[in-house]
């Protein structure tokens, strides 16, 4: 046992940094929602549920995901988001849109410990944000080793670190599926980099339970068998495609049995893609067509320099985060192997298009949740923790700088405002 810890002690750097994350986050967070129903008393405004003890982490899809496990998917087609639950009678979203692991683990949470769901929720993704910097921490050790040598471990702690104190990181320990998807979007990482046959099936299988946590996960397949077409050369041409298709298949398994279950519940398999226009969200011609036209982007980020509230001033680095991790990965390509350059490319480029025309005059904002869909690619923190790490010093500084937003954001995410 004692050679056992020693191994993997290590470890602890990562686990403590999560830790101090999850404290920052929900100390901020209840600051926030204290802060806001304080000023909502004042001023007789309506006391929402987020604003009740013990609901600093339930705002936005978070209480989603509660109702999910609370009251199951609902849908009917019509022209309208909002539909009367034909149990109780109750105004709720069709919720078909949310992907049914996270909300799935939350219930056996909820139904093994007696917790209320949205505090079941809470613990998952707290813990899987803890476990998810961990195995983070040690992929980063073995890719930076050859290049950093005795810099490894600082370059790992900024990778790190930004994972779990970037801007937009209070998605992971809020009731969100990120650090749930970021635990299973390193651990593939990890098999793949093992090129054994093991390791590539065993991610496979990884890919399957991910394209059963959100939308992103179904890129999985698509990477993993390119990966696998062109690393594993040794075998034969013919079985190397067979497997490949397989393991694609494999890795879409998830996502197929989600698909099954809303054909015998609601008679269409697509109904969690069609839900999606009452967002602005998904690939069709019109977002094809401004998504192409990069001065959409530039426009996006000029037209929110002029923000000076606090409320709003988050949307500037949302709109950031629409044109800033393509240069990352282009500048830092060198630096990341093929699964890991895919990954980055393809996790941007999806919601840079699907994403192109979401949000609302309310927010005053295309590519909503940009900045959360970025907070979870991988690459983009490990280009920056190589970079930071050959200059120790602006590494302390850029981390305390991130550390500092990430304070305000989640503090802003408490008092119910969208920082993602």
């Amino acid at each position: 046992m004692t050679k056992l810890l020693a191994r993997y002690s290590y470890l602890a750097q990562p686990l403590l940094l999560a830790v101090l994350a999850i404290i920052i986050a929900t100390s901020a967070a209840i600051l926030g929602q204290h802060h806001e129903f304080a000023e909502a008393q004042a001023k007789g405004k309506t006391i929402t549920s987020y604003m009740k003890p013990g609901r600093h982490f339930t705002q936005w899809d978070g209480y989603r995901y509660e109702e999910i496990i609370d009251g199951g998917y609902i849908y009917e087609k019509s022209d309208s988001s909002i539909m009367a639950d034909p149990r109780t009678g109750e105004l709720r979203l069709k919720n078909v849109v949310w992907y049914p692991l996270y909300p799935a683990l939350g219930w056996l949470v909820a139904k093994a410990t007696g917790l209320p769901a949205h505090v079941a929720l809470g613990i998952i993704s707290q813990v899987c944000a803890a476990a998810a910097a961990m195995i983070f921490y040690a992929y980063c050790r073995r890719r930076y080793r050859p290049d950093l040598g005795a810099s490894t471990d600082l370059g790992a702690a900024c990778a790190v670190g930004l994972m779990l104190m970037g801007p937009f990181a209070i998605f992971m320990y809020a009731n969100f599926t990120e650090s749930l998807f970021v635990l299973l979007l390193v651990t593939f990482l990890w098999l793949l980099d093992l090129k054994t046959w093991r390791g590539w099936w065993c991610a496979a299988a990884v890919a399957a339970i991910a394209s059963s946590c959100r939308s992103q996960g179904v890129l999985l397949g698509p990477i993993l068998a390119l990966t696998f077409l062109v690393q594993a050369r040794e075998v034969r041409p013919l079985t190397r495609w067979a497997c490949a298709v397989a393991m694609g298949i494999i890795a879409s398994l998830g996502l197929l049995a989600y698909m099954i279950y809303l054909y015998a519940h609601f008679g269409d398999p697509l109904v969690f893609m069609k839900a999606q226009v009452y967002w602005c969200v998904g690939i069709n011609s019109g977002t094809l067509r401004f998504a192409m036209n990069p001065l959409h982007a530039l426009a996006n980020v000029w037209k929110h320099l002029g923000y000076f509230y606090p409320e709003d001033w988050p949307r500037l680095l949302e709109s950031l985060a629409v044109i800033v991790p393509p240069v990352i990965l282009l500048a830092g390509w060198r630096r990341l192997n093929l699964p890991l350059f895919l990954l980055g490319g393809i996790m941007w480029g999806l919601p840079y298009v699907s994403n192109s025309l979401a949000g609302s005059s309310l927010l005053h904002s295309n590519w909503m949740s940009m900045g959360r869909f970025m907070a979870v690619v991988l690459p983009l923190h490990m280009i920056l923790g190589y970079w930071l790490a050959r200059r120790p010093w602006v590494a302390y500084v850029v981390m305390g700088m991130s550390a500092g937003v990430f304070s305000i954001f989640a503090y802003l995410y408490g008092g119910g405002v969208w920082v993602g």
